[in-house]
């Protein structure tokens, strides 16, 4: 108890990485989760405002291929793009709020359901605060690739890299779901979704094979995810 007591908010982030059953033995003894959680939402909306011209760019290769837009609506849809924009900048620290609220909830429940010890929404939600740390890190990375290459040439590849799979393949005609299953296949959602498992362990102490169960549901649901951003 002394040493979690001992623990930091930095301490906590450090061991998503290099020991996650630290950070989430402490979660479950004291989920706080208003700090962490106000620190990735900052960071997330900083990432945002510097994607904003890929994110743009990406906007206008998909109003030049609708054919369904006339002139008139292809040029009205451009003139909107600077307003959705800042709407777009603002939203993605609630969103991100509110997919991690929703992944604590599954967590808790399936944890209650399958007989966890430790199974509280505080200590789920918390615990994917700490999680989804992987994913700011990857929105950052590809912040890097964004500023390497150039927005206007991340865009006409399809948008930011995934770090998986899709980087070898061709989607060709693939349908949107298959796509974001295969495109899903990569480093940062297979590490989520195995820290998704590890707080089911270490913070509800559940047993491993409810933990495995939903760290694979989990996995499939950010393929559906994936298949509704970029292609």
């Amino acid at each position: 108890m002394e040493r979690a007591l001992n623990r930091s908010i930095a301490d906590n982030f450090r061991d998503i990485v290099f020991a996650p059953h630290a950070t989430f033995e402490d979660v479950a003894e004291r989920p706080r989760w208003v700090i962490p959680l106000v620190i990735l939402a900052a960071i997330l909306l900083v990432m945002t405002f510097f994607n904003l011209p890929m994110v743009e760019e990406l906007q206008r290769i998909a109003i030049a291929e609708d054919a369904r837009l006339s002139e008139s609506q292809r040029e009205q849809a451009y003139g909107q793009l600077a307003m959705w924009k800042w709407i777009g900048v603002v939203a993605a620290p609630i969103v991100y709020a509110i997919v991690t609220a929703f992944m604590g909830l599954l967590l808790w429940g399936w944890s209650a359901i399958s007989g966890a010890k430790n199974a509280e929404y505080p200590i789920a939600f918390t615990a994917l605060v700490y999680a989804s740390a992987v994913t700011v890190l990857q929105v950052v990375l590809q912040g890097f690739v964004i500023a390497i290459k150039g927005a206007e040439t991340v865009a006409r590849e399809g948008g930011p890299p995934l770090f998986g799979l899709s980087l070898f393949l061709d989607r060709g005609d693939m349908p949107a779901l298959l796509w974001g299953q295969i495109a899903n296949i990569n480093f940062f959602s297979i590490w989520y979704s195995v820290l998704v498992a590890l707080a089911a362990v270490h913070a509800l102490k559940a047993s491993r094979g409810a933990a495995y169960a939903l760290g694979v549901a989990v996995f499939v649901i950010s393929g559906f995810l994936t298949a509704l951003g970029p292609s």
